[in-house]
């Protein structure tokens, strides 16, 4: 599972909802706290 800061998803929203597209799990960290997975 991946972990990415809130700041860093969304800049980067597309490529990470690549990244789970391919059967990844992310994890979003606020201040290095898991708030959400996305699966």
């Amino acid at each position: 599972m991946k972990q990415v800061r809130i700041a860093e998803l969304k800049s980067r929203l597309s490529e990470f909802l690549r990244t789970v597209q391919r059967g990844e799990t992310l994890a979003v960290l606020d201040r290095n706290t898991a708030i959400a997975h996305i699966v």
